[in-house]
Order: structure tokens, then C-alpha cells, then sequence
């Protein structure tokens, strides 16, 4: 007992010193970074562990994704609490990578078929891999912590290896995941719109320059662009390449279907939070333009979009419409933004105060996630540099962002 209670003074004393000593001198003057809607989510999806639990309610169990680890473990580094950071990053390396840097992150975690917990698909995500590799180098770089950058360097190597490809007829490209993304008869090759925000792809150029994420940017708006003929970002699109005639082109495969959903819904959100100044932002968010009639006419951004024909009017939840604010006030609709704004504040409070009667709706995961990327931006809790570095007010010296 003595030797607990004097390892527990021994942690918080390194701890204290950690606050006092190694943050930039004017983080220590500004107001703490607590964020009432970050706080929410971390009551009602985080475990004690550092599990972030997914009630997708499509599933009958609850389960674990790489995507909500590297979700959590982003705003964990905005809102300043290091303690969480570790205990997020610490459960998915032990838990997804086998304890292992240089491992990609299994995707899914959760009841097996025996009862016991463990991973369920060992293939990975590729954008929870970039969101974490990115997390733990600006986390290393603002903490001052050489551990999470050398970590996140080596899982960054490992996506290098393992999920980018070069296809021919359009350049490097990031796989949705290690396996099951590319057949060779006929070459094709599948992509998620909604795995590649630009600002990644800048900020692994920066900590990377020898790599291909530059030439990815490229491709990466090229497929925005050619994906989306009606101004509608796809879930899912696929690429075929033509051996005999050395040209390539994007299609949609049935077997995924032809809608803009749950997965398209960020590429609008990551467009929308993209740096001003990068010079691929205008053409990427021109070619996002059939969204914004939409939103006009029925008063939200639709649930499902035939991206094929542009239409669609299922009514989403209140998530699609916090992602789209930051989207909304980058082509320069602030009348549709501030709408939508609306929206998604007052459907999450009802949600809010249902889950506290434990009425129906509980809150959902997903929800919840894009709301932060979505508030947090509007409500300048975070921005993005040109070269992709993480942007916060507790560590400006003006202690705000502009």
C-alpha cells in the first residue's frame, strides 16, 4: 500500500511538472481548453479503459473502431488533456496494433463469436491510420513529447508500404485499407472519398517530403473531381484501368451502390475545414457543387444522395448538418450555414435531454463526432495550417485563432 501511494505522488508529481515545465510558456496564461461538447462525448463513449464505444444502431452489439480511436484521440490533443491522449493511444496500440508501432490499427473490435472481446476484422482503415499517425506527430510536436513522434512517424511508414498504391493512368492513391481493395482482372481499384482529407495529405508531405503524398494530392482531386458528375461526393468509387489504351476512369461498382452518405458526408466537411490558402481548395470545393441546392431547397442536407442523379430528400440526423456548416461558409453561404447551424443545436440538446429520461433517441456515436468536427471548426476550437499543422487557441500566444 505504501509503495502505491508513493507511486501515486511519484505520477502526480510528473504530471504537474509535465503542465508546468514543458507546455509553451503562453498555453500556461490562457483559459483552459475544456470543450462542454467534447466533455459530453467523453462521458457517454469513452470507457474507463479508453475504449471508444460505437452504438451504431445498425449493430446489436457495441463495439470499437480505429476510427473512433484516432476521432477521440484528435480532440483529446484540442482540448489539451494529455492524461486521455495516453490512455486512448494506449488502448488502441495494446489492443489494435499488438502492441506494436509499426503495425497498422485493426478496424474493428469487439464481442467474438465465443463470447470473449477481441479484434473481429484485422484489416485496417486507412483514414483512422492517417487521423491517428497525425494526432501522435502534432500531439509529439505541441506536448513536446519525442515518444508520440517517433510513434507516429513509424505507423506513417507503415501506411507508406502498405496502403499507398501507384495506379496507372492517374498517380498514388491511398487504399481504404490494406486488404480487399484491388483486383487484377481487370485492374481496378477501389477508393473512399471521405479517407483522404487534403490537409492530411499536406501535413504527411511535411513530415515526408521524400514521399508521394504531393502527387497524392493530385489524384486525390482529380477523383473528386471525376467521381462527381453531378456535384455529389460517392461513398464509394472505383477505378479502372485500360491496359491496351493506357487510360483510366472512375465508376461506380453495384455491389456498393450509387449513394453519398454516411462516409460522403465528410468529404464535404473535410473540404469545408481545408486551409484557405491551399491552392487545391477552390477547384475540391467546386466540385462539391450539387450539395448546396440541395441543402437550399429542402432545408438540410439529405441522408442519402443518388450521386448518379444528384437527387435525394431522406431526412438526415442532426450530425450531416453540423459537418456541413464549415462546407456552407466556405463557398460563401452563411444564410444556409447559420440555418443549419440551428439544426444541429437544437436536434443534439432534444437528443441530449432524451438520453438523460432515457427516452428514445439515445445519442449515437457518429452523431456526436461529426458534430465536434463541425462545432469545433465553427466555433474556432481548432483550424488547420496551410501545410497541414494543427492550429489551437490555448497554444497561440493570443490565446485565439484568426
Amino acid at each position: 500500500m505504501k509503495f502505491q501511494i508513493k507511486l501515486f505522488i511519484f505520477v502526480g508529481l510528473g504530471l504537474l511538472s509535465y503542465f508546468l515545465f514543458f507546455q509553451p510558456s503562453w498555453s500556461r496564461n490562457c483559459p483552459p481548453a475544456r470543450w462542454e461538447l467534447f466533455d459530453q462525448f467523453t462521458q457517454n463513449f469513452i470507457s474507463e479503459d479508453g475504449k471508444v464505444l460505437d452504438n451504431n444502431p445498425a449493430l446489436s452489439e457495441l463495439h470499437v473502431t480505429s476510427e473512433g480511436q484516432s476521432y477521440a484521440m484528435f480532440f483529446a490533443l484540442v482540448t489539451n488533456q494529455p492524461i486521455l491522449f495516453e490512455k486512448l493511444w494506449g488502448w488502441t496500440r495494446n489492443n489494435l496494433m499488438q502492441g506494436s508501432d509499426s503495425i497498422l490499427p485493426a478496424w474493428n473490435w469487439g464481442k467474438q463469436k465465443d463470447g470473449k472481446y477481441g479484434v473481429l476484422d484485422k484489416n485496417s482503415a486507412s483514414d483512422a491510420d492517417l487521423w491517428i499517425a497525425y494526432s501522435l506527430m502534432e500531439a509529439g510536436r505541441i506536448w513536446n513529447r519525442k515518444d508520440y513522434t517517433s510513434s507516429g512517424k513509424a505507423l506513417l511508414k507503415t501506411i507508406e508500404d502498405k496502403e499507398v498504391v501507384d495506379v496507372p493512368g492517374l498517380g498514388p492513391m491511398l487504399l481504404p485499407g490494406q486488404y480487399g481493395f484491388v483486383s487484377s482482372d481487370p485492374q481496378v481499384w477501389e477508393f473512399n472519398p471521405s479517407y483522404v482529407p487534403l490537409f492530411h495529405l499536406r501535413y504527411m508531405q511535411s513530415m515526408n517530403p521524400s514521399g508521394q503524398w504531393a502527387q497524392m494530392s493530385l489524384s486525390t482531386a482529380r477523383l473528386m473531381k471525376e467521381a462527381s458528375p453531378k456535384g455529389i461526393a460517392p461513398n464509394w468509387v472505383a477505378y479502372r484501368f485500360n491496359a491496351y489504351t493506357k487510360t483510366g476512369q472512375f465508376f461506380i461498382k453495384p455491389e456498393r451502390g450509387d449513394l453519398g452518405s454516411y462516409d460522403a458526408i465528410r468529404v464535404y466537411l473535410w473540404a469545408g475545414v481545408t486551409n484557405i490558402q491551399d491552392g487545391l481548395r477552390k477547384d475540391l470545393l467546386n466540385s462539391l457543387w450539387g450539395l448546396e441546392p440541395l441543402i437550399k431547397s429542402l432545408g438540410y442536407p439529405p441522408e442519402e444522395v443518388i450521386v448518379t442523379q444528384g437527387t435525394g430528400d431522406r431526412i438526415s440526423p442532426y450530425g450531416f448538418s453540423a459537418a456541413v456548416v464549415p462546407f456552407l461558409e466556405a463557398i460563401g453561404k452563411d444564410d444556409l450555414a447559420q440555418v443549419q447551424r440551428a439544426r444541429a443545436k437544437s436536434m443534439q440538446l432534444e437528443a441530449l435531454k432524451k438520453s438523460k429520461s432515457k427516452e428514445s433517441p439515445v445519442l449515437f456515436y457518429y452523431d456526436n463526432i461529426l458534430s465536434l468536427f463541425g462545432a469545433g471548426f465553427d466555433e474556432k476550437k481548432y483550424k488547420f495550417a496551410k501545410d497541414g499543422e494543427l492550429e489551437l487557441p490555448w497554444n497561440q500566444k493570443s490565446c485565439e485563432l484568426r
